[in-house]
């Protein structure tokens, strides 16, 4: 019983994780003149948008959908080490894009408040996968 309140509670992680994404996708949109930069000079914060950018942008909501779901299908042993693994990586994404995003120059304070949601959320389901029961009863 208590690996199935684990896994819920990182599905639910996973599913906000999701949601702040599409949140500051929407933020970044409504950022007066983003939205012409990208179809004058193909360009977002001054990168070349190429099919490889954004297919790395749908993976920020591929992986958290599909981990929400399969984190209540995996052995629990995998699902322990995946859990960790995907968390810690995207808290080190999430990291990438704060400095990145300082760098550039482009930085509000909608976008670092849901930064520090992304990595918070993305380290308590590291979190989670590494304190989760070792075995499930």
């Amino acid at each position: 019983m208590e690996a199935l309140k684990y896994k819920i509670k990182i599905s639910i992680l996973w599913i906000s994780f999701a949601v702040a994404t599409s949140a500051a996708m929407i933020l970044w949109f409504i950022e007066p003149g983003i939205l012409e930069q990208i179809m004058t000079t193909g360009e977002m914060l001054s990168e070349k948008l190429s099919a490889e950018n954004i297919v790395f942008f749908a993976l920020w909501w591929i992986v958290p959908l599909s981990m929400a779901f399969l984190t209540q299908i995996f052995a629990h042993s995998l699902n322990r080490r995946i859990n960790l693994i995907l968390g810690t990586l995207f808290a080190l994404f999430t990291i990438y894009y704060f400095i990145s995003h300082l760098v550039s120059g482009w930085f509000t304070i909608a976008n670092l408040l849901i930064l520090i949601f992304l990595f918070t959320v993305s380290i308590l389901i590291a979190w989670y996968g590494w304190k989760s029961p070792k075995e499930e009863v």
